[in-house]
């Protein structure tokens, strides 16, 4: 697959899962992989509560099948793109 349809397809996912966590139909906010998720000064960031964040990593787990440590820290969705990736790479995926 295209890395960079691969990459749309990510942030687009991404844009859906932030949306059912914070109640919306559609943030507000395009997200891109520097969006910083929690203490965001950026335009584009997004500001979860700690309850959210986690939602949002166990939203994560669910879709791509993957466990989240809690010893990594994640603060932008480059972060989880890599994250994900990673896990991919230790399984053979």
């Amino acid at each position: 697959m295209d890395k960079n349809l691969e990459v749309i397809s990510f942030l687009e996912n991404m844009s859906n899962i932030l949306a059912k966590i914070l109640c919306v139909d559609k943030l507000d906010v395009p997200v891109t992989l520097e969006t910083r998720l929690v203490n965001g000064v950026g335009v584009n960031d997004i500001e979860l509560a700690s309850i959210d964040y986690v939602d949002f990593l166990l939203y994560v787990e669910k879709e791509y099948d993957i466990v989240y440590d809690f010893e990594t820290q994640i603060h932008t969705i480059g972060d989880v793109y890599n994250y994900i990736e990673n896990c991919y790479a230790a399984e053979g995926r």
